[in-house]
């Protein structure tokens, strides 16, 4: 049996979950909007993006900024 080697071409996917830890920190979000957050990215189908950077455009969206 031979296994498919292991990408590192740097091809990851970041969570928007992920994301919403980080942006946290950075940011000082509450937990409410953090929560809030995840669901709205969610429902744009933006759960899942190639770089954590993807994110602040749909966080500055949600923010209203």
């Amino acid at each position: 049996m031979k296994l498919n080697p292991v990408q590192t071409d740097g091809s990851r996917y970041y969570s928007s979950e992920e994301f919403a830890k980080t942006a946290q920190q950075l940011y000082g979000l509450s937990k409410g909007q953090v929560n809030g957050f995840i669901v709205y990215a969610k429902g744009l189908n933006k759960s899942y993006l190639r770089s954590e950077k993807d994110f602040i455009p749909i966080l500055k969206k949600y923010l209203g900024k």
